[in-house]
């Protein structure tokens, strides 16, 4: 009996195939009989074989270049590879930096940044602060844009665009030709979602503290594909390596092999936690999912060398710690990953391959790119002493705000490298911790005290994130703790605001 169903199931879908043969058969027959009665039409059948980009030879010149190594000797950092009116002042700086002349703090602040006066700014992990000299570069590429358009796009813009990648390269000790650039790291996500062929029945892995922007964009393709999300529970346990990894094993246990991409967090945005994300990608290989790093608080602030950590792909901004003007950032991708990798947007760059197609996304003003090479010829001057500075710096802050508020949680300074931390604050007069009084306290301290730094509650208690950069100073941590004292033993001076967005 069962034999006989299987049969006549059998004999069904052969049945069905041959219709579905036979239909796709009528059609083609009808569009040629409709072709030949109109000459003025041609069918392209089968595009990927058959259609002809019209590619501008100038851009797989640059698309080929960029596929290549880095030239033998040149330092892409160096200050005659530079801009011509930024040379004089990035000189300036190696000089002082090699006598040991360097001054942080709000020395520094008004010297190389261009942050308004009277602003404590405790914030530069959401958007960093663009170099004042960098800014410069831009603005010089900008002017020479839009001084004659056609030649610096299809010349000059190209040639900066690969001095960014060479010096980028360099720093993150990649290969330039693994390295494209993305407004942002939310458009590399996009781009690694987009390219993954999902289907129903398969997962993409996240976490409860993966960005919020990337999880919207996880839960956007899913959605489209049929496919879900697996979430780990990390809150509880951040700063315990071990329990996380044994988290993800778990989840990919779970998932069963169906879980097509881990998207892992270098450092956690709200609590800006390092995890451990060389172990989790090797997690992840053992398993056979992909994974992406989101490193988007990683680069300028932590030591790297991405094609050791054994991610599938990388992505990091370079406006935040890097101190580029906004709209640079990078996805790094390795090579076995990048024939099936297309970005968001395609245009000239159709079927020139991985440095092609992201190299060209259509008209756009990509010279804070261009400024690269500028910001980061200045960060590189400034250590190793920048990163001696800013770590002890925020183990003096953190201390100093503990003391103050009589807290004793902070999460993130315990990694060497780290450059934030999350403080627990102290009680508000009796007012439950909520994203709503979150709201409240940030709103008050940027209005009534001209503080910036994000306020979150998180696992029922409340929380400010703190950022520390060279043109800190520990007396602006202690303004912190005087205007939150302030605040939480009076009344509200209005009622909570709705909740806030979690910090970038």
């Amino acid at each position: 009996m069962a034999s006989s169903i299987h049969t006549k199931a059998s004999g069904l879908l052969a049945a069905g195939a041959a219709l579905g043969f036979l239909y796709s058969a009528l059609r083609r027959l009808k569009q040629r009989s409709l072709l030949r009665s109109e000459p003025f039409l041609r069918l392209i059948a089968q595009p990927a074989q058959q259609y002809k980009p019209h590619t501008p030879p100038w851009l797989a010149a640059a698309a080929a270049e960029a596929s290549s190594g880095p030239p033998d000797g040149a330092d892409p950092l160096a200050p005659e590879a530079l801009p011509a009116p930024v040379q004089q002042a990035v000189c300036r700086l190696q000089a002082a930096a090699a006598a040991g002349e360097l001054q942080f703090g709000h020395a520094m602040r008004t010297e190389l940044f261009m942050l308004e006066e009277g602003t404590v700014y405790l914030n530069h992990g959401s958007y960093g602060a663009a170099l004042r000299v960098a800014v410069q570069a831009q603005r010089y590429f900008q002017d020479r844009l839009e001084a004659q358009p056609v030649r610096f796009m299809e010349t000059e813009a190209l040639v900066a665009i690969r001095q960014a990648q060479l010096a980028l390269a360099e720093l993150v000790r990649a290969e330039p030709r693994d390295i494209v650039f993305v407004p942002n790291a939310t458009t590399a996500v996009n781009a690694v979602l987009q390219s993954i062929s999902l289907k129903p029945g398969d997962l993409l892995l996240l976490a409860d503290t993966t960005y919020p922007a990337v999880r919207s964009a996880a839960a956007s393709i899913a959605a489209r594909c049929g496919a879900a999300l697996l979430e780990v529970q990390l809150l509880d346990a951040l700063g315990q390596d071990d329990e996380i990894v044994r988290r993800y094993e778990a989840a990919l246990v779970a998932g069963g092999g169906h879980v097509r991409l881990a998207i892992l967090d270098q450092i956690i945005s709200l609590a800006p936690v390092h995890l451990p994300v060389g172990a989790l990608c090797a997690l992840c290989r053992r398993h056979g999912a992909a994974s992406l790093v989101d490193g988007a608080h990683a680069v300028g602030a932590v030591p790297l060398d991405l094609p050791s950590l054994g991610a599938d792909y990388y992505t990091s901004n370079l406006h935040k710690w890097a101190c580029t003007p906004k709209g640079a950032a990078f996805l790094w991708v390795a090579r076995s990953r990048q024939a099936g990798l297309l970005p968001p947007v395609t245009s000239h760059g159709y079927s020139l391959g991985f440095q092609g197609e992201f190299l060209w996304a259509g008209t756009a003003d990509s010279t804070a790119v261009m400024a690269v090479p500028t910001a980061l010829a200045v960060m590189r001057a400034l250590e190793p002493a920048a990163t001696a500075y800013r770590s002890s710096l925020l183990r003096q802050a953190v201390a100093l705000l503990l003391r103050s508020w009589g807290t004793q949680a902070a999460l993130g300074v315990q990694s060497p490298a780290a450059v934030m931390c999350a403080v627990e604050l102290p009680q508000f007069s009796g007012r439950p911790p909520s994203g709503a009084l979150a709201a409240t306290i940030h709103a008050a301290l940027r209005r009534e005290h001209s503080i910036e730094v994000p306020v979150a509650c998180a696992g029922g208690r409340m929380w400010c994130r703190i950022s520390v950069q060279v043109y800190n100073e520990l007396s602006d941590y202690q303004q912190l703790a005087d205007a939150v004292k302030q605040l939480a033993a009076g009344p509200s001076a209005a009622p909570d605001a709705p909740a806030a967005a979690a910090p970038s």
